[in-house]
C-alpha cells in the first residue's frame, strides 16, 4: 500500500578536482551510525544523465534503505556562485575529466514505481549547494547532514525478503546488498592469520625419534647384530653400528 506520508533524504557522492568519489551529504542518521560510507561502495556513475535507478542497500548496523539515484554532469552553471556569471571553460578536475554528481535521495520504505522528477529536482538542488562548500575547501570538507522532505514518488511498504535482480538500465532496475570494506578487511585478516599458524606449524622442529633396536636380527652366533635404522635416527643409528663392529 502506498504510504502518502513517506520522507526522503537528499544524499551526494562526488568527487572534486584534487579528491576522489566520497559522499558529501547524506542523512544525518547515517553519518551518526557511521554508515554513509554504504553509498559511495553502492551507487554508481551511469551514463544517462539525470536518469533515476533504484536499489536496496544494508547498513553495517542492519539497517535496510532504498536509494534512488541519478548521475549528472557538472557545468560552470552548475558551481557558479549565486549572481556571479559562469566561467567560459566547463570545470574539469586535476586530469582534465568532466565533473560529474550522483545524486538522489534515501528512503526508510521501498520505492514502488518510478521516481518522481520533483523529488530528484530538489535533491539535485541540495546537491549542488553542498557541492559548491566542498569545491571551495575539499581538504577540510566534513560530510554533511541532510533535512528530510516530505516525497511525491510513490512508496510502499517494503517487503520481508526483496528479490535479487540484476541490473539493466531504468528505474527500480537493481537491488543487492552493499560491498562493504569492512568485511573485507576482517575476510583478508582472517586468511592471514590462517596463512601465519598453517607456516609456523610446518616449520615446527620435528620431534627425535628413537631407534627400535627390536629389528635387530642374528643369522648366526659369529654375526654381529645388525640395525637398519630409520627416519631421524639414520645417522645415529649407523654410528652406533660402526662401533659395533670388530676390527
Amino acid at each position: 500500500m502506498r504510504d502518502s506520508s513517506a520522507q526522503g533524504w537528499p544524499f551526494l557522492v562526488a568527487r572534486g578536482r584534487h579528491r576522489g568519489y566520497r559522499t558529501l551529504l547524506a542523512p544525518g542518521f547515517l553519518i551518526a551510525e557511521r554508515g554513509h560510507g554504504v553509498l559511495d561502495d553502492s551507487v554508481v556513475p551511469s551514463p544517462h544523465q539525470d536518469r533515476a535507478t533504484v536499489i536496496e542497500v544494508l547498513t553495517g548496523a542492519g539497517r535496510r534503505l532504498t536509494v534512488v539515484y541519478a548521475t549528472h554532469l557538472v557545468t560552470s552553471a552548475d558551481i557558479a556562485e549565486p549572481g556571479a556569471p559562469p566561467a567560459a571553460q566547463e570545470p574539469r578536475d586535476q586530469h582534465s575529466r568532466p565533473l560529474q554528481l550522483i545524486y538522489g535521495f534515501v528512503c526508510l520504505d521501498g520505492v514502488a514505481g518510478e521516481p518522481d522528477q520533483e523529488d530528484l529536482r530538489v535533491c539535485g538542488q541540495a546537491s549542488l549547494r553542498a557541492y559548491r562548500r566542498f569545491l571551495r575547501d575539499e581538504e577540510g570538507f566534513v560530510v554533511e547532514p541532510s533535512e528530510d522532505f516530505p516525497l511525491r514518488s510513490p512508496v510502499a511498504g517494503r517487503a520481508s525478503a526483496p528479490a535479487q535482480v540484476s541490473r539493466v538500465d531504468g528505474y527500480h532496475d537493481y537491488v543487492r546488498p552493499p560491498f562493504r570494506r569492512g568485511a573485507v578487511l576482517v575476510t583478508a585478516g582472517v586468511l592471514l592469520v590462517v596463512a601465519i599458524l598453517a607456516i609456523v606449524w610446518l616449520t615446527r622442529p620435528q620431534p627425535r625419534v628413537e631407534c627400535d633396536t627390536s629389528e635387530q636380527k642374528i643369522v648366526s652366533a659369529s654375526q654381529r647384530p645388525t640395525v637398519t635404522p630409520s627416519g631421524p635416527c639414520l645417522r645415529e643409528g649407523r654410528s652406533k653400528v660402526q662401533g659395533m663392529a670388530g676390527p
